[in-house]
């Protein structure tokens, strides 16, 4: 098994900055559109509102990850480190910077953040209708947008923008699972 890590802020840290438009997001959670009314499109949009609903980020969730410093590994948002990045980034007024495919040259001007919120299914915070069959944890943060532009509406109708994707700068932190530390005490067992 490939090693797991905490995605993490630190006093050293900037935590997350902008959210993308992408074609392929990590957590594998598509948008979900509306109209006025937040009924669910199925085979026409609504000109008019142009709402895109989406997962921002998906606590507890492993994402496939390779870079030169760890090689082929995971990271997962923990709940608590998810609220710490959220706050951090609303305090910043970050929310409002967004982009297309993690391209910094590609800011979206005519994009309006409009709500988000964490599950939190104590405090009867339920992930909406759309998203329960993706097994979302408590602590995952659903964005609202309003798309402005024809050109980026286009786009996310044409199916090329799908989801939402978050960037930043975070330290990783090991976890340490059963799997691992098995592999660790017993190399054959997993190679």
């Amino acid at each position: 098994m490939l090693p797991i890590y905490k995605m993490i802020l630190t006093e050293e840290t900037e935590g997350m900055d902008f959210i993308a438009l992408v074609d392929s997001p990590a957590h594998m959670k598509s948008f979900e559109y509306f109209n006025g009314k937040h009924e669910k499109i199925k085979s026409h949009f609504n000109e008019e509102k142009r709402i895109i609903m989406g997962v921002a980020i998906a606590v507890d969730l492993p994402i496939f990850r390779r870079d030169e410093q760890l090689g082929e590994h995971y990271v997962v948002f923990g709940k608590e480190d998810t609220e710490q990045i959220w706050e951090k980034m609303m305090a910043s007024n970050y929310m409002h910077n967004v982009n297309e495919m993690h391209d910094s040259n590609k800011k979206i001007k005519d994009i309006s953040y409009l709500h988000s919120f964490a599950i939190d299914r104590k405090k009867g915070i339920n992930p909406p209708t759309a998203f329960e069959s993706q097994n979302l944890k408590d602590g995952s943060i659903i964005v609202y947008y309003k798309v402005k532009s024809d050109r980026v509406w286009n786009d996310v109708k044409q199916g090329k923008h799908v989801g939402f994707s978050i960037e930043g700068w975070f330290d990783k932190k090991f976890i340490k699972t059963k799997q691992t530390q098995m592999k660790k005490e017993s190399k054959s067992l997993f190679e």
